[in-house]
């Protein structure tokens, strides 16, 4: 939703003929759909630290979120002052909780409730919708809305880790002409 708009664009106008359909879906299985044969490239967001293969497109830094008027919007909090705090991300057991499950873990306090909201507009309204939730999105996702000052960032003593955007190909797509240009923009 935020990065392959204009890029889809820009291919379909170099490429009118080519068919692009986008489907989402959990890293693990749009790994698996190129592995297979069924998409011929996937691009999937995962810790840099991890061992996944494809190419690294881009990098990003997971934030964590609030409203400007959650009580952490303000100066630098230690894990376990956000304890008290639910976590809203995208879904339920992904890369996201578990990069927040390893930030606790390095703190040495046990990780807060997490609940899934399936989307990132979702995780957005659930942090609007008041109390004490927080939202885990990768930075690219929260340019506008932190801008505006609709979110804020709740900065944290230990910093989280980075995401990337890897491009996974499958095998019979290698050397593409319209699979290139798309992973070159």
């Amino acid at each position: 939703a935020y990065v392959l708009p204009s890029r889809l664009a820009a291919l379909r106008e170099r490429w009118p003929a080519v068919r692009v359909e986008v489907l989402t879906a959990s890293c693990g299985e749009i790994r698996e759909r190129v592995a297979a044969g069924e998409s011929d490239l996937g691009l999937v967001l995962e810790p840099e630290s991890g061992p996944e293969a494809g190419a690294i497109l881009a990098k990003a830094r997971l934030l964590i979120l609030g409203a400007p008027t959650h009580p952490l919007a303000r100066g630098v909090a230690a894990a376990d002052e956000l304890l008290c705090c639910d976590f809203y991300m995208c879904d339920a057991g992904g890369n996201y909780h578990q990069a927040l499950r390893q930030h606790f873990e390095a703190a040495g306090v046990p990780a807060p409730r997490m609940q899934a909201m399936g989307t990132i507009e979702g995780v957005k309204r659930g942090i609007l919708a008041g109390g004490t939730a927080l939202g885990l999105l990768p930075e690219h996702a929260d340019e506008s809305e932190l801008r505006g000052k609709v979110l804020v960032e709740v900065r944290v003593k230990l910093a989280l880790p980075s995401v990337v955007l890897r491009a996974v190909v499958a095998r019979g797509a290698l050397g593409s002409p319209v699979v290139n240009d798309l992973i070159e923009s």
